[in-house]
């Protein structure tokens, strides 16, 4: 079996590195048999050897960078706590929601919907998309439970951000993370105004 012994699998992980690369870079396009190659400095038969083809690389590797992603968005949400105002919420959420690109500027978050928007219309590379989305949720809805806001506000504080992360973006903001957060903070405010009680 290709990959089983430790070279092989070295080789194999150098090949999906090599296309997590491309693909934070440049998107699914950018991941072909011959690029990967390349960039891992390996024969172009590597990649047919290791992978059946290279849409199973390239849902391989956007598995890796959903991985990495959520990394970064479950070590954000260990900030949140009780008795944190919105502002603070909404950081949490802010930097959480755009992982790694947080601290990238307008570049690495365009890199990010760039790259959600150009895999979302490929269908073997859908579930992993769809997985990391989901987790990404889970996340959101940790960091509200944590600061003693409803955790079912997720998938809309989500589509908020997801939304203010955009507008950012169409706008020329130079700070699409401090954007992101102004924007959940007020929604933050607007939902806890709606909930009975408060």
């Amino acid at each position: 079996m290709a990959g089983s012994t430790d070279r092989g699998r070295r080789r194999r992980t150098v090949l999906v590195d090599a296309a997590v690369a491309l693909l934070d870079e440049s998107g699914p396009e950018a991941v072909t048999a011959r690029a990967v190659a390349e960039r891992a400095g390996v024969p172009l038969g590597s990649v047919t050897y290791y992978f059946d083809d290279v849409q199973a690389l390239r849902r391989e590797a956007t598995g890796v960078l959903g991985d990495r992603h959520l990394d970064v968005a479950r070590s954000v949400a260990g900030r949140a706590g009780p008795g944190q105002d919105a502002a603070s919420v909404a950081g949490v959420l802010a930097a959480a929601v755009l992982g790694p690109a947080a601290d990238g500027g307008p570049d690495a978050v365009r890199a990010l919907y760039a790259r959600v928007l150009d895999t979302s219309g490929r269908a073997p590379l859908t579930d992993p998309l769809r997985r990391w989305d989901a987790a990404v949720a889970e996340v959101v809805a940790d960091v509200l439970r944590a600061a003693g806001r409803r955790p079912e506000h997720a998938p809309a504080v989500l589509a908020c951000a997801d939304g203010a992360a955009l507008a950012a973006l169409l706008s020329g903001h130079p700070d699409p993370l401090a954007a992101v957060r102004d924007r959940l903070a007020g929604v933050l405010d607007l939902l806890a105004a709606a909930e009975p009680g408060r």
